[in-house]
């Protein structure tokens, strides 16, 4: 089995998450399965939050514990994307915007 990166783990961590809350609060259809992609996780959060909410019969508790798995996720993508950046910049790339370009 290949070994997952820091940020699928999390990425998972957030997924798994969201199943329990569907579970616990009774959310139907929210349809992701184990590896969905990013907008896939983005709606089922949302939709999960609507829920999970403290205002909207929810618990602080669970809301903070769904916002931290959030936070740890957006991290790790931050960290793992400065990364990329940081290696091309290391090796004769520089980035602008989304597009590379070879240093001159």
């Amino acid at each position: 089995m290949a070994r997952m990166s820091s940020l699928q783990l999390a990425k998972r961590a957030l997924v798994t998450s969201l199943l329990a809350f569907a579970r616990q609060y009774v959310v139907p259809g929210l349809g992701i399965s184990r590896d969905p992609s990013d907008p896939d996780v983005e709606k089922a959060f949302k939709k999960i939050v609507r829920k999970v909410h403290p205002d909207k019969g929810g618990s602080v508790r669970d809301a903070q514990k769904l916002h931290r798995r959030k936070a740890k996720e957006q991290r790790r993508t931050k960290t793992e994307y400065d990364g990329k950046r940081q290696r091309r910049v290391l090796h004769g790339f520089k980035m602008h915007g989304d597009t590379i370009s070879k240093k001159t």
